[in-house]
């Protein structure tokens, strides 16, 4: 007698889910991203890879530096480390990157008078590139759906395999 009910709890989902695939494709559009530096170096962040850390509600992102001296034409290479947070823009129906914090910076070769600088630099790029960030926008259809179970998206939870965006009461329908 409670098959059919059980049915229509699938038919009904109480989140929206993100991969960690689908992650990973909305960031690296982003990248190459490339900036001058100080009139002396070209900076550029590619190639980034993604690591999901459920356990505090954030995601690492790597990101491939590569600095080039424009006198001598010199290649450095290293990396930059970030994490961030995931919250719901109304606004534009989307889930985006927020808190975006450099966790690690290195350039291999980089003489130390300038390594402060240039890892500031990358890590503002990066802050700049990934801060609000679209990562999954919420169509039109998908929200009326919502809204017409007397939902609306809430809370975003980072699990072991992607995110989850909760489909929460709206305070009316409680």
């Amino acid at each position: 007698m409670l098959a059919p009910l059980a049915g229509c709890a699938a038919l009904y989902p109480r989140e929206i889910g993100l991969s960690e695939a689908e992650l990973l494709s909305a960031l690296a559009s982003r990248f190459p991203a490339e900036q001058r530096v100080m009139q002396i170096f070209d900076l550029k962040l590619a190639r980034p890879r993604l690591k999901l850390l459920p356990a505090d509600n954030r995601v690492a992102i790597a990101l491939d530096l590569g600095l080039q001296d424009t006198v001598l034409r010199r290649q450095m290479d290293g990396g930059l480390g970030f994490t961030t947070g995931l919250r719901y823009d109304a606004g534009r129906q989307s889930v985006v990157l927020t808190g975006v914090r450099a966790d690690s910076a290195s350039i291999d070769g980089l003489p130390r008078v300038l390594a402060g600088t240039v890892n500031q630099w990358g890590g503002w790029l990066a802050e700049q590139l990934l801060e609000g960030a679209v990562v999954r926008k919420v169509s039109d259809d998908e929200l009326r759906q919502v809204r017409s179970r007397g939902l609306h998206p809430g809370a975003i939870r980072v699990t072991d395999r992607g995110v989850a965006l909760a489909l929460e009461e709206e305070a009316s329908a409680r």
